[in-house]
């Protein structure tokens, strides 16, 4: 994937959560589409979630030369979750 094409994405990204307790990542990065295509869905709350935080931030793997995004969450079950939106992995968890 080439510099401006990932650029593209994460330029693109839709993050969607709700009363249901899910959050979901979707590529927008076609105008036409209508809808989106769904790229994630992790379900780690149990409860809502009220809270969505994303920040664009070096990443350490590529010399920092190239951004990644970390996405925060926080939920009434008492959880926040941080995820990495490059590598859809859980980085941290914090409960009470």
């Amino acid at each position: 994937m080439g510099e401006g094409e990932e650029e593209a994405t994460i330029k693109n990204l839709v993050i969607v959560t709700s009363w249901d307790s899910y959050l979901r990542f979707f590529d927008d990065g076609v105008a036409s589409d209508r809808v989106g295509k769904l790229i994630h869905d992790p379900k780690r709350h149990t409860d809502q979630i009220n809270f969505v935080d994303f920040k664009l931030i070096p990443s350490p793997n590529l010399n920092n030369k190239q951004l990644q995004g970390i996405i925060a969450t926080c939920g009434d079950d008492g959880n926040i979750f941080v995820y990495n939106h490059s590598s859809h992995r859980i980085e941290n968890h914090l409960y009470r």
